[in-house]
């Protein structure tokens, strides 16, 4: 990722500045608490089984240093460092776009019906080569999986190598 302050993602995200930290580097996002760490901030989206905002607490004893969520969970504790969204998933493209508009890499984008994962790790292989090169982990194929994959980039990064599907008409 390059690097932001927490001050401007609480401008990039139109949220009140951050009460405390406020200069303190987020060099990470996750939407996995069990993944959150220092210098990390966890977005916490609702999945089909559970609440997001359920696990703010454990990304935040695990080192992050703040949460996007659609709430403050009970006894967070959190001093400051939950940010409240209406929109975490929305939060979390908004993040990527602002990394994408930042990063100087060049993107390469797979779709299709068949394939996709297979043609994006050959190509991932040998842009390897060619330089710094961030290849989208599994089948981080959705707006989730994207967003999650434009920022491992850094300033560094000469290729990225996407893999684009899609779930309802219109959504590539």
């Amino acid at each position: 990722m390059i690097p932001i302050n927490l001050t401007e993602l609480t401008t990039l995200l139109e949220l009140p500045a951050p009460r405390v930290g406020g200069d303190e580097m987020v060099r990470s996002v996750t939407t996995d608490s069990r993944t959150a760490r220092t210098e990390g901030v966890f977005v916490a989206i609702d999945g089909e089984r559970h609440r997001g905002s359920d696990h703010a607490v454990a990304a935040l004893r695990r080192g992050a240093l703040a949460v996007v969520s659609p709430r403050i969970p009970e006894a967070s504790g959190a001093d400051g460092r939950i940010f409240v969204v209406a929109d975490p998933r929305a939060a979390l493209l908004r993040l990527a776009a602002d990394q994408r508009r930042r990063c100087p890499a060049r993107v390469a984008a797979i779709t299709g019906s068949n394939g996709k994962t297979t043609t994006k790790d050959l190509l991932g292989t040998l842009m390897k080569r060619q330089g710094e090169t961030v290849v989208a982990a599994n089948s981080f194929n959705n707006a989730i999986g994207l967003s999650l994959t434009l920022l491992e980039a850094t300033s560094s990064t000469k290729w990225m190598i996407l893999e684009i599907g899609t779930n309802a008409p219109g959504e590539v």
